[in-house]
């Protein structure tokens, strides 16, 4: 479990790295945009998911507030642009990554 959590707060931590730094320190992909943030933020969101006992309820408004509040981070930098897409995908995906995680645990719990 310790584990977990701190592969959770190191994808937490990479993403806000990646958030700040320029434009052209970031590594590239070659994945369209939205889908490389829908892809990093929906596989953080599993991680925080397993990782953490938290209620559901309040993780997702916890994971809703980081990703606003990682777009709100980059509007005074000047190499950086906070956009509304990328709000609503880096919310919906952290937000299913973390329901998908918590709704197979559910299953699981009742299958045994």
């Amino acid at each position: 479990m310790i584990f977990l959590r701190v592969l959770a707060m190191a994808a937490l931590a990479l993403l806000t790295v990646f958030s700040i730094v320029p434009a052209s320190e970031r590594p590239v992909t070659m994945l369209p945009h939205l889908l490389e943030h829908f892809l990093a933020f929906g596989i953080t969101g599993a991680l925080i998911g397993m990782a953490f006992a938290m209620e559901t309820f309040t993780m997702l408004v916890a994971a809703s507030c980081f990703t606003v509040g990682l777009e709100c981070v980059q509007i005074p930098l000047p190499s950086r642009h906070a956009r509304l897409s990328d709000i609503v995908v880096d919310t919906a995906a952290i937000c299913i990554g973390v329901l998908l995680v918590r709704l197979w645990r559910a299953r699981m719990s009742r299958q045994f």
